[in-house]
């Protein structure tokens, strides 16, 4: 009978952890969860930044492009300083207007429009507060004659205003600029 005692306290001692093993069990397991939740958020605030740059870029490239084609094919240009306003003028007496429109914080983002003719104004940027881009700034310069040679357009966008959840990059501005000559080709 005393042997059979004894085997069964060293057994039943030989099973288990000891409490300084599952400490240091404990201790390791946070240290790579904390790590893991590190690399999570980081890769998280890197996806943000891609997805902000890559709606900042298709907004620009809208803009750049259209700004292109406008002036390459006008025949005259006013540009008026305050507000930064263009007036594009063709063969056919037909205006495409270019307006920086500022942003007004909190309620809406700031905006590059383009109006044809007597068509209704169209932002050329996207206005959504959230997922939008906010130009934060805009210029658009040249010389005002009907021969002027050179236009440019010079401009910073950033997230748009309504971003709560994208702070870290609120003061991320992308500056844009071109310069275009007219040519008078027709469109």
């Amino acid at each position: 009978m005393q042997k059979a005692k004894g085997k069964r306290q060293k057994l039943f001692k030989q099973s288990g952890f000891t409490l300084i093993e599952i400490l240091v069990v404990t201790v390791i397991l946070g240290i790579l969860l904390t790590v893991s939740a590190n690399v999570f958020i980081t890769i998280l605030r890197n996806q943000n930044k891609t997805a902000l740059v890559t709606e900042i870029r298709q907004n620009a490239s809208v803009v750049l492009d259209t700004f292109e084609r406008d002036v390459r094919s006008a025949s005259g240009a006013t540009v008026t300083p305050s507000p930064d306003t263009m007036v594009l003028t063709y063969p056919d007496n037909t205006t495409v207007i270019w307006v920086c429109v500022a942003p007004n914080p909190p309620f809406a983002n700031g905006v590059i429009t383009r109006q044809v003719g007597t068509a209704p104004t169209v932002a050329l940027t996207s206005k959504d507060l959230v997922d939008g881009v906010n130009v934060s700034s805009c210029n658009i310069t040249g010389d005002a004659s009907p021969a002027a040679s050179l236009l440019t357009l010079d401009f910073q966008m950033r997230q748009g205003l309504g971003s709560p959840n994208k702070v870290e990059f609120s003061n991320t501005d992308v500056e844009f600029r071109t310069t275009v000559g007219l040519r008078g080709i027709v469109r």
